[in-house]
């Protein structure tokens, strides 16, 4: 991974909008934690620095449910399993 992608303990963070390309891999996932993010979060993937990702040029973007990715448990687990399944077999595909 990138240095800007190796986190200590979290794992997620929230990337400055000037920061963009710090977010940039082979697979993006997006998740917002309420209305106001998804807003703001749809603003952000509007812009030119975000449609300049090369993961987002190529349609490597999922947005995943915030309640199942922050979850924790077993549900929560196999939810996020099938989810990596799903995009990860769109992208092979």
């Amino acid at each position: 991974r990138p240095q800007e992608q190796r986190l200590d303990g979290a794992a997620t963070e929230v990337v400055p909008e000037d920061e963009l390309d710090r977010a940039e891999g082979d697979l993006i996932y997006v998740s917002f934690e309420g209305p106001e993010a998804k807003t703001h979060g749809t603003e952000v993937m509007n812009t030119e620095e975000w449609k300049d990702l090369q993961a987002a040029t190529d349609n490597r973007v999922f947005v995943v449910d915030n309640a199942v990715w922050a979850g924790n448990g077993l549900v929560a687990a196999r939810a996020v399993i099938a989810d990596l399944r799903s995009s990860l077999h769109a992208f092979v595909s």
